[in-house]
């Protein structure tokens, strides 16, 4: 059985974080800054580029930083909102579709790897440096490892109990 990919996703309207592992080897990390002055214009560069990364590594899950909390402007929650839709929106169109699962914040911050830590993030990568979206893209594929490592421990334990 060949190890699942996960495309691991910190977005917002203005840099999204994003990291590539195939089970439990890092493949790729970076941070994507979509081009343009209004909110509108980014989105639709993400949707795009959303498009291409998808479909460059063929991910069987994409695990995406849920926006949390209120940021003081209720338009940053509202882009933040449709920037989380549009990602799975992309994933759930593709063919065949690409599983979505959301990782709370706190669980990311919990790792070695989020936008305070950047430096333990550059050095996993083998980096110089890496951006805080980055590093919390690192941390959100962390999350999602762990817990396809515990949907495998549930599915074992079930299995010899029947």
């Amino acid at each position: 059985m060949t190890a699942k990919i996960v495309l691991a996703l910190d977005a917002s309207t203005t840099a999204i974080g994003w990291c590539v592992g195939q089970g439990e080897r890092y493949l790729n990390s970076d941070t994507y800054r979509p081009p343009g002055e209004c909110a509108e214009a980014r989105i639709l560069a993400l949707a795009r580029w959303l498009v291409d990364i998808v479909t460059t590594y063929d991910p069987d899950l994409v695990a995406i930083e849920k926006p949390m909390g209120h940021h003081g402007n209720l338009r940053t929650d509202r882009l933040l909102a449709r920037v989380g839709g549009i990602a799975e929106g992309v994933c759930r169109t593709m063919d065949p579709p690409v599983d979505v699962v959301y990782i709370h914040p706190i669980h990311v911050k919990q790792t070695p790897f989020h936008k305070h830590a950047t430096l333990a993030a550059a050095n996993y990568a083998g980096k110089d440096s890496v951006s805080g979206d980055e590093a919390d893209a690192i941390g959100v594929w962390h999350v999602a490892l762990g817990e396809i490592r515990a949907q495998a421990f549930r599915n074992r334990i079930s299995e010899e109990e029947t």
